[in-house]
């Protein structure tokens, strides 16, 4: 079956393979769906008898520019709770599942998120034990010579904060574990007392004596 004008779009459907396919030769949207459905879904792949293959695959994009591979766009104003894009592995058996995984061969960012309110990544855990951190970084390579992680803050609050029943534990299996408090100025722009770096201990507790005060301890340059 072929529909078109002037041999510009064709949809073709096999009849020995059972597979579906649109050759689009125009510079054109090749499929469009204009959907009127308000509870039911769009489109639905129900239930694929795939094991090794893949159910969506979007493969050799090789043209790409500016363009994407992927877009999903909302802007509705509602304030109901929703998750825009959604991915659970919703068997507690299937513990070599990876939900996301993100590969750059590059040398550029992998991940990047932006945005304007609250916090730009929230992990949360329900689980009253676990064998593994919540959040883990591992830089695998010997050779490795950057940060492992790096934050930074141009605004007046902190830059990493713990709280609840957390606490700070730094343990190095091949040398002795170090902290290092970096002011980075311009050659010769300290001086004798300037303060290098800054650790304050404080309790925010009301029933502390009125003339209990902030324990402050500094790290001073000598020139």
């Amino acid at each position: 079956l072929a529909l078109g004008v002037n041999n510009s779009q064709k949809l073709i459907i096999s009849g020995s393979s059972g597979t579906v396919a649109i050759d689009q030769n125009a510079n054109a949207g090749a499929f469009t769906i204009d959907a009127e459905s308000t509870t039911e879904n769009v489109m639905t792949f129900l239930t694929p008898t795939t094991t090794t293959a893949t159910i969506f695959a979007a493969v050799n994009a090789n043209s790409l520019t500016t363009g994407r591979i992927a877009y999903f766009h909302s802007d509705s104003s509602t304030t109901n709770v929703r998750k825009l894009v959604e991915i659970h592995n919703d068997n507690t058996s299937a513990v070599g599942a990876i939900p996301l995984t993100v590969t750059q061969d590059a040398a550029a960012i992998a991940l990047q998120i932006e945005t304007t309110t609250k916090s730009g990544l929230y992990v949360h855990n329900n689980v009253d034990a676990s064998a593994e951190p919540l959040v883990k970084i591992h830089a695998e390579g010997d050779d490795f010579d950057q940060n492992v992680l790096q934050v930074v803050n141009a605004g007046d609050a902190h830059g990493i904060e713990i709280s609840g029943n957390g606490s700070l534990h730094i343990s190095c299996p091949d040398a002795a574990p170090k902290i290092k408090l970096s002011r980075i100025e311009a050659d010769e722009a300290l001086v004798d007392n300037d303060v290098v770096g800054e650790l304050e201990f404080f309790a925010n507790d009301a029933s502390v004596a009125s003339n209990a005060q902030t324990k402050v301890g500094r790290i001073f340059t000598e020139i």
